[in-house]
């Protein structure tokens, strides 16, 4: 499972798939005018290895939100299903703090042209919660799955990591230094 799940991972980083990892969207609605910024999803890696990689965090904001609120996508490759609730865990400098998902559905899509399934689950955290998550001198993260779990360290700064893209959403979402 783990040898695939490498190899899946060095295609995409070989596709050119990666480049798109971590880029900030602002789209503004024809419909009634309501902007919605996303941060595609970039990488969440095992603290031993970069090339260890199994999670993806990407953010989602709409304007007609709460000012505070964001919206956070846990994605994995593969078919699994998220656990309802408090599925996804902080452990921020040694605090953990547990989030409940907005569903308690598992979403499927095809995320790249070879049609591999990816499974996601989205989370609405506060600008604070966040603020905590970038500023942390190390932040784990446990993702509860029916037939296993997921862990990284978010609190990686290399190149197409989800910290680094958080705080660029962050000061571009919330026009506010850390």
């Amino acid at each position: 499972m783990i040898k695939s799940v490498l190899s899946f991972l060095l295609v995409l980083v070989f596709s050119g798939c990666a480049s798109s990892v971590g880029r900030i969207e602002t789209h503004t609605s024809e419909f009634d005018g309501t902007t919605e910024t996303i941060l595609t999803p970039a990488w969440v890696c095992h603290e031993e290895t970069s090339k260890s990689c199994d999670l993806q965090f990407g953010l989602n904001r709409r304007s007609n939100m709460p000012p505070e609120d964001v919206e956070l996508t846990v994605r994995t490759p593969g078919n699994y299903m998220f656990v309802a609730g408090e599925s996804l865990k902080f452990n921020i400098d040694g605090e953990t703090v547990s989030v409940a998902s907005i569903s308690n559905l598992t979403d499927y899509n095809f995320v790249d042209e070879y049609h591999n399934v990816w499974s996601s689950q989205r989370y609405l955290i506060n600008k604070t919660l966040l603020s905590r998550l970038l500023n942390a001198k190390r932040v784990a993260v446990h993702v509860e799955l029916k037939d296993g779990y997921r862990e990284g360290i978010f609190s990686r700064d290399a190149r197409n990591a989800a910290r680094p893209a958080f705080r660029e959403y962050y000061q571009k979402v919330f026009a506010a230094p850390l």
